[in-house]
């Protein structure tokens, strides 16, 4: 059944409207401010992780560095072969960087910084009571007590052994809770937005179930205007101002034909559809994405641009609008349409759906013959 393009709307429509605005926007405020949250969350979750796992590597190093030193140190004792030194020669320095570069990286964690120091000291202890003793007197440390002062040196190593392993155990604790709980945040994220998205569209269905009411109720009081022009033999076609096709009556559609819808999707195509694609998706979002550092901020970003640039459209289609009403509509409705061209651009990196998409639905709107289609 074919209708008119625009119609005056009442008090109960700019009612409904101003109600529904209201609740999309407090929609869309809820799903910015979680998806900014959620992100702000990850972003720290995955510094925490980082260093975490920084410390471990550190640790891990400096306690493969002390091994060589002790394994070093033996090794000379038992063979006084001066080459049996390289390992502790070697590790003695790298070591107390790696000990250096565990107190930074622990300074501002208390629990972590005193295991770090107890890994200083003990190391200090064997160094200086067993090691370096044992190095420049080693036929004392083989002589009469060697026996004790090898007992000293596994002593004092044990106890450079075990604070390696508090920390590294203790750590290895904190980086499977970080990474539990960032895949909790991570799952959580993706079940609020959803549900954030879910309520938003079942907002616009009940819009658009209220709009059908509303084109209803005015349906009776076309009836006899629709009747007379349906059966005129001459062809009729209602233009507004842009030239695009308001109504056509029967005789217009078996004048021009059908294939009209084709051809207005391939204008549209050619000359809305493909150029704002790549300008809002190719250019302004992947840009946006790019300095926010966050997908869903540059797909929200060009979503409120692009709805904000269609408000002379929403104006030009609908005179009866005040510019807050068309701010309004442009905002919400072509905001939501832009987001969804977003999301599929996100998601597929391909011009070729939303352009279709995009193109389609011009097409549906504009075309007279469409319309036809769709009401018949």
């Amino acid at each position: 059944m074919p209708r008119f393009g625009s119609q005056p709307a009442g008090q109960g429509f700019v009612g409904l409207a101003r109600g529904v605005f209201r609740t999309a926007a407090a929609a869309l405020l809820a799903l910015a401010l979680t998806v900014g949250a959620l992100d702000w969350l990850a972003r720290r979750f995955d510094r925490q992780l980082r260093h975490s796992g920084e410390v471990m590597r550190v640790a891990r190093q400096a306690y493969e560095l002390a091994l060589d030193r002790d394994a070093g140190v033996r090794g000379y004792l038992l063979t006084r072969d001066p080459t049996s030194l390289a390992p502790e020669l070697f590790a003695r320095e790298p070591l107390a960087i790696a000990l250096d570069s565990l107190s930074v990286l622990t300074a501002k964690d208390p629990a972590q910084a005193e295991r770090t120091g107890t890994i200083r000291a003990a190391v200090d202890r064997w160094a200086n009571v067993f090691a370096l003793p044992a190095l420049r007197h080693p036929d004392a440390a083989l002589g009469r007590h060697g026996d004790k002062a090898e007992l000293v040196g596994k002593t004092l190593f044990d106890a450079v052994r075990w604070s390696f392993t508090k920390l590294i155990d203790a750590e290895d604790v904190v980086y499977n809770a970080q990474r539990r709980r960032q895949e909790s945040t991570r799952a959580f994220a993706n079940v609020a937005i959803v549900l954030e998205l879910a309520v938003l569209l079942a907002v616009l269905v009940r819009v658009r179930r209220r709009i059908v009411a509303q084109a209803n109720a005015l349906a009776d009081q076309q009836a006899r205007v629709r009747a007379v022009i349906e059966h005129a033999p001459d062809v009729i076609l209602l233009v507004d101002g842009d030239g695009t096709v308001r109504y056509h009556s029967p005789s217009a559609e078996e004048l021009m034909g059908r294939e009209n819808l084709l051809v207005g999707f391939l204008i549209q195509m050619a000359f809305v559809g493909l150029p704002e694609e790549f300008f809002y998706r190719v250019f302004v979002q992947t840009r946006l994405s790019q300095v926010l550092k966050t997908r869903w901020g540059g797909i929200l970003v060009t979503s409120l641009l692009f709805g904000l640039t269609h408000i002379p459209n929403v104006m030009s289609w609908y005179p009866e609008m005040t510019l807050s009403e068309a701010f309004c509509s442009a905002f919400f409705i072509q905001g939501f349409i832009g987001l969804i061209y977003g999301v599929l651009w996100d998601r597929t990196h391909n011009l070729i759906p939303g352009v279709i998409v995009h193109s389609g639905l011009n097409a549906l709107n504009n075309v007279g013959s469409a319309v036809t289609l769709i009401f018949q």
